[in-house]
């Protein structure tokens, strides 16, 4: 088996649908991992819609690009799978993440749409809901809204663990697969 992985710009969705047809055309597409993501902490009254616009485009809009474009390779298989990023704040409303959790509760839905959409063409699908990654990033971020707001923390997980148990659900065809430290 032979895996492919290329690096993008999943804001750009010209480069999004470039590099999925280079990569759809020279060896087709079986597996489509979603896994984007931004997010913007401040109570609701902090933010513009705007600000909401710009983590739904990140979050969502271009997931649903991204699938769009991949789909016709995916379907073509006719087997396969499309596994989602999405988060605990997709499930569960999470304070000082009004915009994030929306977009990721957006892409629940989605996950949950295509499922069904995708199994009428061999294609299983799975969404990982993890609590807070363990990533420098969310790092930066909790510390600049720490010293701004009360906000609640999700228990943080390690990327690795995450990951594991996406590719133990992948292989399971499990469609739902949540995260935690134990």
């Amino acid at each position: 088996c032979e895996v492919i992985t290329r690096t993008t710009d999943v804001g750009d969705p010209t480069q999004l649908r470039l590099t999925l047809h280079e990569i759809g055309d020279r060896y087709g597409i079986h597996t489509l991992i979603c896994n984007a993501g931004v997010s913007l902490q401040g109570r609701f009254t902090e933010h513009t819609i705007s600000d909401f616009e710009d983590v739904f485009r990140i979050n969502f809009f271009n997931v649903v690009s991204l699938l769009q474009t991949a789909w016709p390779f995916l379907a073509t298989a006719n087997r396969g799978h499309i596994g989602f990023v999405s988060s605990l704040a997709g499930r569960l409303g999470v304070l000082g993440n009004s915009a994030y959790s929306a977009s990721k509760f957006a892409l629940t839905g989605l996950a949950e749409c295509i499922r069904i959409e995708a199994a009428t063409c061999g294609i299983g699908t799975t969404v990982v809901y993890p609590t807070d990654s363990s990533t420098v990033s969310l790092a930066q971020v909790r510390a600049d809204w720490k010293s701004k707001s009360d906000s609640i923390y999700l228990p943080m997980v390690s990327p690795d663990l995450v990951a594991e148990a996406f590719v133990r659900g992948i292989q399971r065809n499990q469609f739902e697969v949540h995260c935690n430290q134990e």
